[in-house]
């Protein structure tokens, strides 16, 4: 692996020990240039996403970023790394902005797509796998691995609690999950990649339950499979992911 080859990790929440790590690596993906673990997290770790959703940063700063439900946004965006993320949400009447959750992740680097994506789930069934991984377009099995939960829904209590007004033939089944970086450029991009910047000042307000991070406009992408935003600075050539074009450019 060379010094400016993209390195990071996912973390899902599991009882598996933290040393007792599945790796996907050449092996797996059939790739050097890139290891992907799967591994214990830690929620309010550097790096972590969840619930509605809630991001620690690269400085350790929390806040949330709602985007909007069905939408796309580039939270990481590197010379050659990108980290598109898709959300599912739900506006009850009455609301002024959606209630959202992250329902898929595509990853960017070289010619290369990996996508983590939860199944849409009427009734959760905790025997059933509802995670979906493929690579370059091709489906990627996951092994049953300890206590690993990937994938987690909405529960009655949660959806009373918060007033989500989740409909019946949905659970609103979502991702959580923790990054791992190294080798990020000083000029990194996206809703979490710039707080890894150095010398990066969160612009959140502190103190408040729930500190937003706004800037919607700048991060949004044409689709899941685009790395193409205002602010996005992956470079490739252009190749075709998941049955959609993706090309170097940014968003006017």
């Amino acid at each position: 692996m060379s010094s400016r080859d993209p390195y990071f990790q996912f973390a899902w929440d599991s009882t598996v020990p933290g040393e007792e790590e599945l790796e996907m690596d050449d092996d797996t993906l059939g790739i050097s240039s890139l290891s992907v673990r799967l591994r214990t997290w830690a929620k309010t770790g550097y790096g972590s996403i969840c619930y509605d959703p809630r991001f620690i940063g690269g400085d350790g700063v929390m806040f949330y970023f709602h985007g909007a439900k069905g939408g796309n946004f580039a939270i990481v965006s590197d010379e050659n790394l990108h980290i598109n993320v898709q959300f599912i949400g739900t506006r009850p009447e009455g609301r002024t902005r959606d209630f959202t959750w992250i329902q898929a992740i595509a990853i960017m680097f070289n010619s290369h797509t990996l996508v983590i994506g939860a199944k849409r789930v009427f009734k959760w069934d905790d025997k059933v796998d509802a995670l979906m991984v493929k690579w370059n377009g091709e489906s990627v099995d996951i092994p049953e691995y300890g206590g690993a939960e990937w994938v987690r829904p909405i529960g009655e209590k949660e959806d009373r609690v918060y007033h989500y007004h989740i409909p019946a033939d949905d659970t609103f089944a979502h991702l959580e999950t923790q990054f791992t970086f190294s080798n990020l450029s000083d000029l990194v991009e996206g809703v979490l990649g710039k707080t890894y910047r150095p010398g990066y000042v969160s612009r959140v307000k502190r103190g408040v339950p729930m500190p937003l991070m706004g800037g919607e406009y700048k991060y949004k992408t044409p689709s899941l499979f685009s790395p193409l935003c205002k602010v996005c600075s992956f470079q490739t050539t252009a190749r075709q992911s998941g049955g959609l074009a993706i090309t170097t450019g940014v968003v006017a």
